[in-house]
């Protein structure tokens, strides 16, 4: 970006809402605009707890939501609020939370469990596994396309999974080197997978 004196320690997870590009960073959430890259807010999740940020996603209304994988919690930003951040939900059953989605139907939170190998939805009522299939290792990125369909990695097992409504997660990438954090490009239909210990990005069309 145009402010090339910013140092970011250790990114993770980024989404973009509006004219601006979020970014995890260690304890903290940081926004850069756009247009010229620079650094437009810096929100310290500290105070609340956070460890070790993850993943981030936006909804339709701006609210950002961040999963950090060391504390079980997920944070709740409230960007048309100057930035307002509290705890959304802190629990050893988020088992190392860390790929996040907004499920395009309901509007749950849908969760890729690091630690526990799983996919969990949260409500308000709680939080609830879903039936995927399995077993998985150690899960990280999460995303869905066009149709619902839910595709999430399985970073140490080297797979990427698509789950349809009512079925089971099926492999539809195998041999992969430490898949991390995938992204569907909606409008294409197409996946994008890092390979983490790969150096290098995959794509993969998901008609």
């Amino acid at each position: 970006g145009a402010n090339k004196s910013f140092t970011l320690d250790a990114p993770k997870g980024i989404a973009i809402y509006g004219d601006f590009l979020y970014v995890t960073d260690i304890t903290h959430v940081r926004a850069f605009k756009l247009k010229d890259g620079t650094n437009a807010a810096d929100v310290d999740l500290t105070p609340l707890g956070a460890s070790f940020l993850n993943d981030i996603t936006a909804d339709e209304k701006g609210h950002l939501y961040v999963s950090d994988s060391s504390a079980n919690a997920i944070f709740f930003i409230k960007t048309s609020a100057g930035n307002e951040a509290r705890v959304l939900l802190k629990h050893e059953g988020l088992r190392g939370p860390n790929g996040l989605m907004l499920h395009p139907q309901t509007g749950d939170i849908i969760v890729a469990s690091l630690g526990g190998g799983v996919i969990l939805k949260i409500t308000s009522e709680g939080i609830e596994q879903l039936d995927a299939g399995g077993p998985f290792k150690n899960l990280d990125g999460i995303d869905y396309d066009a149709k619902g369909n839910i595709y999430f990695s399985d970073f140490t097992g080297g797979v990427v999974y698509r789950l349809k409504q009512g079925g089971k997660a099926v492999p539809i990438a195998q041999g992969l080197k430490s898949p991390a954090d995938i992204s569907v490009d909606r409008k294409k239909d197409i996946l994008l997978i890092p390979e983490f210990s790969g150096d290098r990005v995959k794509s993969l069309p998901i008609q």
